[in-house]
């Protein structure tokens, strides 16, 4: 039996950007195409942001240190790729965020991984 609550709201949010972030850390930043009964969901013209490596966060913090006062601030960006259509599987994402209603500490409830 389907809730109706929440095929309304996943239906309210169809074709908004939902940003995904995945257990390994990576973040998807796609539109909302679908889901399925598995929890299984499909952004599209998705890209893909990967945190800094460690070698070049050692490397930032380093030139941090050693920095003089009013020189420029270190950065370490991340990276990112244009990955366009793309399954995120049920059992990999760790939160959910709608881009025009996302605020601090709130994500969209997913439910518990048993």
């Amino acid at each position: 039996m389907v809730n109706e609550d929440s095929t309304a709201f996943l239906e309210s949010i169809l074709g908004k950007t939902l940003h995904v972030t995945i257990e390994d850390g990576r973040l998807l930043v796609g539109t909302f195409k679908a889901t399925d009964q598995e929890a299984n969901i499909i952004l599209s013209n998705t890209f893909e942001y990967r945190k800094p490596s460690a070698k070049e966060e050692a490397r930032v913090l380093a030139e941090a240190a050693n920095a003089k006062e009013g020189a420029k601030p270190a950065r370490a960006d991340m990276s990112q790729r244009y990955i366009g259509l793309v399954t995120v599987g049920g059992d990999h994402f760790r939160r959910i965020e709608l881009e025009d209603k996302v605020f601090p500490g709130q994500s969209l409830p997913t439910r518990s991984k048993t």
